[in-house]
This record gives structure tokens, sequence and C-alpha cells, in this order.
């Protein structure tokens, strides 16, 4: 199997289904950006808040409240939308594939699926097809929307601090990168022998039914 041909395959199954894939990126990053300002605004306004307790002066307390009462609602709006839209485009892919699949392999039965074993087989078809879900949802999803915004987040910093900006940039590709890569490399062994082993179970268990 290749890991890059497979990708693309992925893709693929996912192309007819773009607009729906783009929204839902679109969606979630603007929920992440929401989520970023609220706390942001809410540091602000606390720190503000001590700093005018401490000199004795007045502060303008309505827009920084405007502004975490509007960053609240457009990340919960986001977030449900985002949801909403993501597993719908889901869904659509899973159904797609389903059929696609079904009329690939129904031509092939008795003769050609005779050397795989009954359990086995119906295992894993449902539990592959069924896992296509987590390829958008767990993987694709975050990646572009943590990607986007890492650039908007660096250049933002890099405005006001080359070297925070840097020193951000590395810490957030270190966290994001360079551990899941090592747990991957440490786990690869591991995830084999265990998927293995889900196999031989979810066919005794299926042949004992």
């Amino acid at each position: 199997m290749n890991p890059r041909s497979d990708l693309r395959r992925l893709l693929a199954l996912h192309r007819p289904y773009l607009g729906w894939l783009l929204l839902g990126v679109l969606l979630s990053l603007l929920a992440t950006l929401a989520n970023v300002a609220l706390m942001a605004t809410s540091g602000w306004f606390i720190a503000g808040m001590a700093i005018a307790g401490v000199l004795g002066t007045q502060i303008n307390y309505f827009l920084p409240s405007a502004g975490i009462r509007g960053f609240s609602i457009l990340r919960i709006i986001s977030r449900y939308g985002e949801r909403l839209v993501t597993h719908e485009a889901t869904f659509r892919v899973i159904t797609a594939v389903r059929v696609w699949f079904y009329e690939r392999i129904e031509p092939l039965a008795p003769a050609r699926l005779q050397g795989l074993h009954s359990g086995d087989l119906l295992s894993r078809l449902r539990a592959d097809v069924d896992r296509l879900d987590r390829f958008y949802l767990s993987i694709l999803l975050p990646l572009l929307v943590a990607a986007i915004a890492v650039l908007l987040f660096t250049v933002f910093l890099a405005m006001h601090s080359a070297m925070a900006a840097l020193v951000n940039l590395g810490m957030l590709l270190l966290a994001g990168v360079g551990i899941p890569l090592a747990v991957n490399l440490l786990g690869n062994a591991a995830g084999r022998d265990k998927v293995a082993l889900e196999s031989q179970l979810r066919t005794h268990v299926i042949d004992g039914v």
C-alpha cells in the first residue's frame, strides 16, 4: 500500500463535497478566532479594571463588555454551524462510499471472495467504511484550521515583536508537529499488532454468533 496514493484516493472521495468541506473549515476557523478574541478581550478587561482600580481612574467598560458578549455569541453560533456542516459533509461522503463499494464488491461474489473469511471480511468492511468519518473530522479539518490559525497568529505577533512570533511559532510546531510525529514513530509497531488482534477478535466473535 502506498500512503500517497491512499491519501489521493481519500481526497478524491471527498472532492464532490468540496463546498461543504470548505464551509466547515471556515466555520471552524471562525470559532477558533472568536475563542481567541474572547480570551484576549477578557484578559484586557480584567487587567484594565485592575489598573484603573489601583490608579483610581475611570475606564470605559461598555466596549470590552460588548466585545465579550459579541465574541461569545459568535463562538457559539460558528461552533454550532461547524458541527452541523461538518457532520452533514461526513455523512454524505460515507453514504457515497458505501454505495460505491457495494457496486464494486457485489459482482465479485461469490467466486472472487471464496478465499476470504466471511466474519473478518464483514467486520473489516463495516469498520473501514465507518472509520472514514475520522479522516475529515479528526484529521483534515483540524490540520487545515490549525495551519491557518498558526499563520494568522504568527503574522499578528510579528507585527509587534518578531522574536515573540518566532518563539511562538517554534513552540506551536513542536506541540503540533514534533510530538505527534515522535508518538507515531514510537507507536507504529503497537498499532499494527492492535489491528491484527482486533481482526482476530472480530472474526471469532462474529463466527461464534
